[in-house]
């Protein structure tokens, strides 16, 4: 019995199929034609072709070449889609997507591309009738035989025996076949679609005017198991022999050209839906049992409440508050706070709190505690109490007046009101932000503290402010100018111990830390270390690596740039003889080189990978010494290969030399200065 909508048959036609015969196929299109080579895109078109991206192919015609092609020249097939290839020079660059870059059409309407058993190929499109391809998901679908052996099927993409299969119907032998090779096929069943209560559903797009390809909620047996719209217009599926609208792999569905932007795209599922529940049928875009979630933003009127608690929320702003309890808040923002009642606001455990005008507060009124920072633009009119602060690092008030009994409490601070405490002379040059002033010399027999009560020194300076300098020694004298500078810590950054040396107002070098500098390394630098230690000339680090030219040496010496020496050599323990050291120059010549060495059995030597953009290829010279009474010699050097020959089987040491580019070339005999 069918399924609701599929016509009655007498059976499934379209399995126990013969495969085409994958030694060989040939594709034969029209080089002459501007429809089908594209040399603005640099591709061919041939709708429903057998090719595969990496697939090694052979080019020819029996007319004037494609220019930018070869005749009966071997290729790579990039498969942009399956109406259109580019071709490659390597499989590489077919991998990568570079493509040869077609430049003019050729003559005649024969020309051929055929991709074949040779060696190379392991990858092959089953079809059957003539390019039908076969809707396969496992490798079991399919028997294959080479030379009359039957090929073990291996759900996998890297076969180890036999084949195994990848998407939209590709074979994988494990070894390529070669072009004697005797190959025949079946497939025994092609995949079928299936009905059931969830089919007829819908996805649903909007074009953007670029994208092509949209990924379906489910994978649909083939392109004719969907309707598809847009913008209420029906579009056609493509099939074998004509390019339409659109096709469908798996669940990906893709457009011939893109849908244009703000396009309203719909995809039925064709099939049955029966309902499972008499629920809603639409509400915020979903059915079923539904429910509000967090993507959803609700408008709404007014709400009436009977009280709003808020917690756990990063930033609260409130227009104006009254009665109102706020907790576990970061930053919390009122622009106006009035008329407020007996603990009308209760602030506690937040960061930030910022109130931009309080008046007419009552008896406990404002309670904050727990806060690292408050700030009050105006507090008028206080009464007793009526500003309580406990626990808070910063309080900033801009104007506070009119303040009755208890309502501002300083302690700490030595209070004066009128100059300085002067010592040495009766004329007071100071100001009231300068509680002492001494002119003229002082002696002090103790130790002397500045910014501590318990010096532990003859001099003790401490700081505790979060920015200034802790000390300054300077000679201001214009034509010998030097000065010692120890900063104070800020954002958590220690801030530089330094010396600052100068000639006639002009630094010259500084000496020390650096500011922000992580690293906590010693620097010798010609701009000030103030402002970091980007003029660094040589630094030291903590663990005891030097760099110059660099302020982050990796080793005991790391030099960014050239230096020049007499000799060069190294001195180390002797590893035989004791009380001795061991002393080797190094070997000198008039280029940077680099080399490798090494002993071989095989016919290539493998340079390093990175020698690609170390060394000049032209530049690279072999040294080749046999072992035994056998000849050696070089064949050629290319693609950062030395390839060797022998009259009887190779083994040899070599040594392979070769200039750097990646510097300038060094200079042989420089003048004197």
């Amino acid at each position: 019995m069918p399924y609701i909508g599929n016509p009655i048959t007498s059976g499934e036609n379209n399995s126990f199929k013969v495969l085409d015969d994958i030694t060989s196929y040939t594709l034969t299109f029209n080089g002459s034609s501007a429809s089908i080579v594209s040399v603005a895109n640099n591709t061919i078109t041939y709708n429903s072709h057998r090719f595969i991206t990496g697939q090694r192919v052979t080019y020819n015609t029996t007319g004037t070449t494609i220019t930018g092609l070869t005749a009966a020249t071997v290729y790579f097939i990039i498969k942009e889609d399956q109406n259109t290839i580019k071709l490659a020079t390597t499989y590489a660059n077919a991998i990568n997507n570079t493509a040869i870059d077609l430049t003019g059409l050729g003559t005649g309407t024969t020309h051929t591309i055929n991709v074949a058993f040779d060696g190379v190929n392991t990858k092959f499109k089953a079809t059957y009738d003539n390019g039908t391809k076969a809707q396969i998901t496992r490798a079991a679908q399919l028997t294959l035989s080479v030379n009359g052996v039957i090929q073990q099927p291996q759900d996998t993409t890297s076969p180890t025996n036999g084949f195994g299969i990848d998407l939209d119907g590709v074979i994988i032998f494990s070894t390529a076949p070669a072009n004697t090779d005797i190959f025949w096929g079946n497939l025994v069943a092609n995949n079928f679609p299936t009905f059931d209560i969830s089919d007829n559903t819908v996805d649903s797009f909007t074009g953007t005017g670029s994208l092509t390809a949209f990924t379906l909620s489910k994978e649909p047996a083939n392109s004719q198991n969907l309707l598809v719209t847009i913008d209420g217009v029906v579009q056609y599926p493509s099939d074998n022999t004509n390019v339409r609208a659109y096709s469908v792999v798996l669940n990906v569905l893709t457009f011939e050209g893109a849908p244009g932007n703000g396009t309203d795209i719909q995809v039925r599922h064709i099939g049955f839906a029966g309902a499972t529940s008499s629920n809603v049928t639409g509400f915020y875009g979903r059915t079923g049992n539904v429910g509000l979630t967090t993507a959803d933003n609700v408008n709404v009127g007014i709400i009436t409440a009977t009280s709003i608690n808020v917690s756990g929320i990063t930033t609260l702003g409130i227009t104006s508050a009254t009665s109102l309890v706020v907790s576990g808040i970061s930053t919390l923002g009122i622009t106006t706070a009035t008329n407020l009642t007996s603990q009308s606001i209760v602030v506690s455990g937040i960061s930030t709190l910022g109130i931009t005008s309080t008046t007419n507060l009552t008896s406990q009124s404002l309670v904050v505690s727990g806060i690292s920072t408050l700030g009050i633009t105006s507090a008028t009119n206080l009464t007793s109490q009526s500003l309580v602060v406990s626990g808070i690092s910063t309080l900033g008030i801009t104007s506070a007046i009119n303040l009755t009994s208890q309502s501002l409490s300083v302690s700490g601070i030595i209070t004066f009101t009128n100059g300085p405490i002067l010592v040495g002379t009766a004329t007071s040059t100071g100001t009231a932000s300068q509680p002492l002033q001494v002119t003229g010399g002082a002696y002090v027999s103790g130790s002397v503290g500045i910014g501590t009560i318990n010096p532990s020194a003859k001099l003790d300076v401490e700081d505790n402010s979060a920015s200034g300098y802790i000390a300054e020694f300077r000679q201001k004298h214009t034509s010998n100018s030097a000065q010692i500078l120890i900063d104070s810590p800020t954002n958590g950054e220690s801030r530089p111990v330094s010396m600052d040396m100068s000639r006639a107002g002009v630094l010259q070098w500084s000496i020390g830390q650096a500011y922000l500098d992580t690293n906590q390394s010693f620097h010798i630098a010609t701009s000030t270390l103030q402002s970091g230690n980007t003029g660094s000339k040589l630094s030291i680090t903590q663990s005891g690596n030097v760099g110059i030219g660099t302020i982050t040496p990796q080793y005991k010496l790391h030099v960014v740039g050239s230096f020049a020496a007499t000799t060069k050599s190294f001195v180390i323990t002797h590893p035989t003889k004791q009380n001795y050291k061991l002393q080797h120059g190094s070997l000198e010549g008039p280029e940077l080189g680099v080399y490798i060495r090494g002993r071989t059995t095989e016919n290539i030597i493998e340079l390093p990978e990175y020698w690609t953009e170390l060394v000049d290829k032209n530049s690279i010279t072999v040294n080749l010494t046999p072992i035994g009474d056998n000849r050696v010699w070089i064949e050629e050097i290319n693609n950062n290969k030395v390839y060797i020959d022998s009259n009887s089987d190779i083994d040899c040491f070599y040594t392979v030399f070769a200039e750097r580019k990646d510097v300038e070339k060094l200079i042989v005999e420089i003048e004197e200065n």
